[in-house]
This record gives structure tokens, C-alpha cells and sequence, in this order.
């Protein structure tokens, strides 16, 4: 009788085992793929204010007007703006046009 309750526990706990590692390597792969996402927008989005200095505010204006650019951001907000932030906006200006980069 005691044979079979111990091998009760040994396959229960072989199961729990298994279960533990499967959760695990789940939560692991989970984590890695809601972090890497995250960890390649920092490498792509370097910090601008090292490289060039921000636009003065008639700049601004000026990008916002040609580009008609009203309910944008960039267009509305106190912090410093870079060149850089605009290039999607153009970009896609460009592209609407039918004139490609």
C-alpha cells in the first residue's frame, strides 16, 4: 500500500514539475516578446538633443503650414521639437503625392 502512495507522489510530483517548467518557459517567452518590441523603438528613436538643437517655434509654424499639418503634436505642444520628428509626416506627404523618395 505504501509503494502505491509513493508512487502516486512521484508521478504527481514529475507532473507538477512539468507544469512549473512549462509556465516558466511561457512567462519567459512572453516577457521577451513584450520587451523586445520596446528595447528596438529605443534603439531606432536616439536622443535627438545630442545631435542638433531643437527648432525655434517660427520654424515650427512654418513646417506646419506647408505641410498643413493642424491636429499634429508637434505642431501644438510646448517641448522641444527636432527636425527629425517631422520626417514621417513629410515623408508621407511626399508619398500621398505620388512624388517617392
Amino acid at each position: 500500500m505504501n509503494k502505491q502512495i509513493a508512487t502516486g507522489q512521484t508521478r504527481m510530483n514529475g507532473m507538477s514539475r512539468r507544469f512549473f517548467i512549462a509556465n516558466l518557459a511561457l512567462l519567459l517567452a512572453i516577457s521577451c516578446g513584450c520587451t523586445l518590441p520596446i528595447s528596438i523603438a529605443r534603439l531606432r528613436m536616439p536622443d535627438l538633443s545630442k545631435y542638433t538643437t531643437p527648432l525655434d517655434s517660427e520654424t515650427i509654424q512654418d513646417i506646419c503650414m506647408n505641410f498643413e499639418i493642424k491636429d499634429n503634436r508637434l505642431c501644438t505642444q510646448n517641448r522641444p521639437v527636432y527636425a527629425p520628428d517631422f520626417f514621417p509626416i513629410i515623408l508621407s506627404t511626399f508619398r500621398t503625392r505620388g512624388i517617392h523618395a
